[in-house]
């Protein structure tokens, strides 16, 4: 009987505990822009992602390694997530300085993540 009670706490956590809610949230990504570093190892990819039938709207910036290597950790990593729609911009000012640009961090309450560096990039932010 304890043992069932630990597997089913176990199950239920994996389940519910350890997932992350936006991975089993429907969400539409429209990308906005794309933007390679200079020396072609990275790009910047900003876009409007709508989940859950339109009732989360957040501005994305994601950064990801394009080196040619194949890793999993060539994966879109989020540097930003901003609640509702934004203009949005970025800019490499070298190939390891990103500066993104949006009006939407103006509103520290709306900004829900934000990275200041990721591998050996660093970022900034203006508003």
């Amino acid at each position: 009987m304890t043992r069932l009670i630990m597997l089913i706490g176990l199950l239920a956590f994996t389940t519910l505990g350890g997932c992350n809610s936006m991975n089993h949230t429907r969400c539409d990504d429209k990308i906005v822009a794309q933007e390679k570093s200079p020396d072609g190892k990275y790009v910047a990819v900003l876009y409007h992602r709508s989940c859950a039938n339109n009732t989360g709207l957040y501005t994305w910036a994601s950064l990801q390694d394009i080196s040619g290597i194949p890793s999993s950790q060539n994966e879109a990593v989020p540097i930003l997530t901003i609640r509702g729609f934004h203009e949005i911009g970025a800019n490499w000012i070298g190939p390891n300085t990103l500066e993104i640009r949006s009006e939407g961090l103006n509103d520290q309450k709306a900004i829900l993540s934000q990275e200041n560096n990721w591998k050996d990039i660093r970022i900034f932010y203006k508003g």
